[in-house]
């Protein structure tokens, strides 16, 4: 019997660095687990390509000398085909199964 492959999730942070990610029940994070792993009082869940999506903060720019995360920034642009503004702060970039 085929096993299925499920997508490792990953903690993008602005600075460059990747960390895999599981949720604690094994199949989706809760919010409450997002809420930590982001450090955010408010998400939002970007759609991308292949059942993919990027949770990041909401509320990003409105901080204080927000940080541009320059991956996430660019696996949104190329998955929207656009140049709109950028991804703020830490992101998880996880398959939409994830994060119900």
């Amino acid at each position: 019997m085929a096993t299925k492959t499920v997508f490792q999730a990953k903690l993008i942070k602005p600075k460059g660095s990747a960390e895999d990610v599981s949720p604690k029940n094994g199949k989706s994070f809760t919010l409450d687990e997002v809420y930590k792993l982001l450090d955010v009082q408010m998400v939002e869940v970007v759609r991308l390509k292949d059942g993919l999506i990027l949770i990041c903060d909401e509320e990003g720019l409105l901080h204080k000398d927000p940080v541009i995360n320059k991956e996430a920034t660019r696996l949104y642009q190329e998955s929207a085909k656009t140049q709109s503004v950028g991804i703020v702060g830490n992101a998880i970039l996880c398959s939409t199964k994830q994060f119900k």
